[in-house]
């Protein structure tokens, strides 16, 4: 029986390790990700489209819509910003890689559930 509980114990452990991000190596790696994606976002205007944003940006998983929708920075996935679009009067609620951004949030730090 304590075999079979230092198993557990040791199987969880490392599902625990698996599933947690890895740090980058050196604080400098941190900062020159965090300068790239201001960086990035910066170039995001009022205008742009959903295409040239997801180049950069990728849909985070939670729930979106064609008017509002959640990112994450490709590079570093904790890295999320929130943005509105405008979308065709003629395809309410479709995403569309033509519609435009209307508005945007600040970028946050967001350490979210991940399987």
């Amino acid at each position: 029986m304590k075999i079979v509980a230092a198993l557990l114990l040791v199987a969880c452990g490392l599902f625990a390790v698996q599933g947690s991000p890895q740090p980058p190596a050196r604080p400098e790696d941190c900062c020159g990700m965090v300068q790239d994606a201001l960086v990035d976002y910066a170039r995001i205007k009022s205008g742009t489209s959903r295409e040239e944003v997801e180049k950069v940006f990728q849909p985070a998983a939670s729930f979106n819509s064609a008017g509002r929708t959640r990112y994450e920075y490709r590079k570093c996935p904790e890295i999320v910003a929130v943005i509105d679009f405008k979308t065709k009067p003629s395809k309410p609620g479709e995403f569309s890689p033509h519609d435009k951004v209307e508005g945007k949030s600040k970028l946050t730090l967001d350490f979210g559930v991940r399987d």
